[in-house]
């Protein structure tokens, strides 16, 4: 709901990469961690344990950060999440997923600056994103970057204009009844 994911100019920006979503491999948490280590940048990770295996990867990486990565392991409430949307500098998930996951449009619409793979919706133009390989330097290079960019409402922009159910709806409309798909098909009758 984009009434209660936005910018608030009261809250102070702080120092700090946060991450959300399940510690799972396919997330790509040990590969955020990583990177975030060798740039000594803070880090928080917000999300359950799903795989033993993904959290064996990001507690090696905890465990060499000398206090600048923490990670949350467990769900919190929505309204606490809005919050740590609003403070962190970037959000940045690096996963192997090919979707437009909500936690990014829920950070771009409080105004964060967002670090994401290189996969589905965030090849589209968007001056708030910054796109990755899923390799340690094009991760750093992305984070570095995105950490030096201004901070501003135009992601949130893109997320109404793009996003938002009354939006999408329109767009859709668009697409099937004046795009390509508005034909006029007739059912014949092969009965005879």
């Amino acid at each position: 709901d984009t009434d209660f994911l936005m910018p608030d100019s009261t809250i102070h920006r702080e120092d700090f990469v946060l991450c959300v979503g399940s510690i799972e491999h396919i997330k790509g948490h040990n590969f955020l961690a990583k990177a975030c280590n060798e740039l000594k940048l803070n880090l928080l990770v917000i999300g359950n344990p799903l795989e033993d295996s993904a959290v064996m990867e990001l507690q090696y990486e905890i465990d060499k950060s000398e206090g600048r990565i923490v990670w949350i392991d467990k769900s919190i409430s929505f309204t606490n999440l809005i919050e740590y949307y609003k403070k962190c500098k970037i959000f940045a998930m690096t996963t192997k997923m090919d979707v437009p996951g909500l936690v990014y449009l829920e950070a771009l619409s409080c105004g964060a600056n967002v670090v994401a793979s290189e996969q589905g919706d965030y090849k589209s133009k968007n001056p708030k994103i910054v796109r990755c390989k899923l390799d340690n330097e094009s991760i750093k290079k992305s984070l570095m970057k995105c950490w030096n960019m201004p901070l501003g409402n135009e992601g949130r922009e893109y997320v109404i204009n793009k996003h938002h159910p009354r939006n999408c709806v329109q767009l859709y409309e668009k697409l099937v009844y004046e795009g390509k798909w508005n034909k006029d098909y007739t059912l014949l009758d092969k009965s005879s």
